[in-house]
């Protein structure tokens, strides 16, 4: 039983690791979005402003499977976040 309980705190704490990484990565995209936004004074409310271009771009990165993507574009973002979860992975083999 001991066993089993050590193993559910190790499991644990690799998803508090690992959440904690989605966090930062959903932190750092909202940033992005949120530079953008702007008070619409007729509204009062806020609009998110993209050039036709970009929403073409961030459409066809959406409808793209990762293998399908261009080396640059999987270097962008994709694998930086994944190297920080391999990190915790890696420390958790130690």
């Amino acid at each position: 039983m001991i066993k089993e309980e050590r193993l559910m705190d190790e499991r644990t704490e690799l998803l508090e690791k690992l959440t904690a990484i989605e966090h930062e990565q959903w932190a750092h995209w909202t940033k992005q979005i949120l530079s953008r936004t702007t008070l619409d004074f007729e509204t009062l409310g806020y609009k998110v402003v993209f050039s036709a271009v970009e929403v073409d771009e961030y459409l066809r990165l959406i409808r793209t499977p990762y293998d399908r993507l261009s080396e640059r574009e999987k270097d962008a973002d994709h694998r930086a976040w994944a190297s920080k979860a391999m990190r915790v992975f890696e420390e958790e083999q130690r």
